[in-house]
């Protein structure tokens, strides 16, 4: 059966999302949601026969704190000895690091410290994951290095070597395609490191973290490293290739934007609104509008500050959301 979790929370503000996460926390995945006190839970998929684990507590002020659970194997006695494989690499429970190169990512099988064999572990693209454990084999668009013994059940990552190789400066302009099913649980909070000059293609989102909303249609960004959930269930991500990087904005002088800048910036291809005194361009959010693409075209070139005020004054996601198109100050 899975591992079955029992946790005590007595600080922070309830409720509490407890969620379970690989030990270098890189996936997590919801559990439940409960009080306060003490609760016990089975450990979700994928993770409901792994250990280590991190077990991640977020209190409603999303505060977060982690606890360390760690599952040890009775060990079952038998007249008949067994033999037991040579480990591959320096330990039986040695720090794995595993590196992907590219755009598609990687895959490799490892034991880890405990004896269970995983197989297929992604990592994604242009990244390094780190597991315990030996015996890695089955890489594939992957390189592997091995380091110190595992501390605790934790994986240290070895302090890289200096070296005359030359660094890479910049990472290739990714475009990635994000979709989080209706039958999810939850909406998914996303972070993305953009790579594109203000605004980014039309379509594409433009700022970082975002709401990745279940049922939805795909949202698409332009990032140099794979998305992170930051909360919520895993979407379905595609990597779709390089980026399509449109001709940045001009920047606004340092007095800013003036009416006349706006008022020519009036269609579905280019189109500006102001709002509260603030220029914005909200040309890649007409397709992506929750409401509708008519409700954004009916303010391309004018000052919209009294429409948004009387759809979404006082509510923070909206204002969060126009944020990320802001270009500059209104010169009146």
């Amino acid at each position: 059966m899975p591992n079955q979790i029992t946790l005590t929370v007595s600080t922070g503000t309830p409720p509490y999302n407890i969620y379970v996460c690989d030990i270098t926390n890189t996936y997590c995945y919801f559990a439940t949601t409960f009080g306060g006190g003490t609760i016990t839970f089975d450990s979700p998929s994928p993770l409901g026969y792994t250990t280590p684990i991190l077990i991640k507590i977020v209190d409603s002020l999303n505060c977060e704190t982690f606890e360390l659970y760690q599952c040890v194997p009775t060990q079952t006695p038998t007249l008949t000895p067994t033999v037991t494989p040579t480990p591959t690499g320096p330990c039986t429970c040695c720090c794995i690091e595993v590196s992907s190169n590219n755009s598609s990512g990687g895959t490799f099988t490892y034991t880890d410290c405990f004896g269970n064999v995983f197989n297929d572990v992604f990592v994604p693209p242009y990244s390094t994951v780190y597991y315990c454990g030996s015996n890695v084999t089955n890489l594939v668009n992957a390189a592997l290095n091995y380091g110190s013994p595992c501390v605790n059940g934790t994986c240290i990552p070895p302090t890289p070597t200096p070296t005359l190789t030359p660094t890479i400066t910049s990472l290739p302009c990714i475009s990635y395609s994000l979709f989080l099913p209706n039958t999810s649980f939850d909406d998914a909070l996303v972070s993305f490191d953009p790579c594109c000059d203000n605004p980014p293609p039309i379509g594409y989102m433009p700022y970082s973290p975002f709401i990745l909303e279940r049922g939805n249609t795909p949202t698409f960004i332009c990032s140099t490293t794979y998305p992170i959930v930051l909360t919520g269930p895993n979407p379905i991500i595609t990597v779709i290739g390089t980026c399509p990087c449109p001709t940045p904005t001009p920047t606004p002088t340092v007095a800013g934007y003036t009416m006349t800048q706006v008022r020519a910036n009036n269609n579905a291809q280019s189109c500006w609104t102001v709002v509260n005194d603030y220029v914005y361009n909200l040309t890649s959010w007409i397709n992506s509008h929750p409401g509708g693409s008519g409700a954004i075209l009916f303010l391309c070139g004018t000052d919209g500050t009294n429409a948004f005020k009387a759809q979404h004054e006082n509510q923070s996601r909206p204002a969060i959301r126009l944020d990320g198109y802001k270009l500059g100050p209104l010169n009146k």
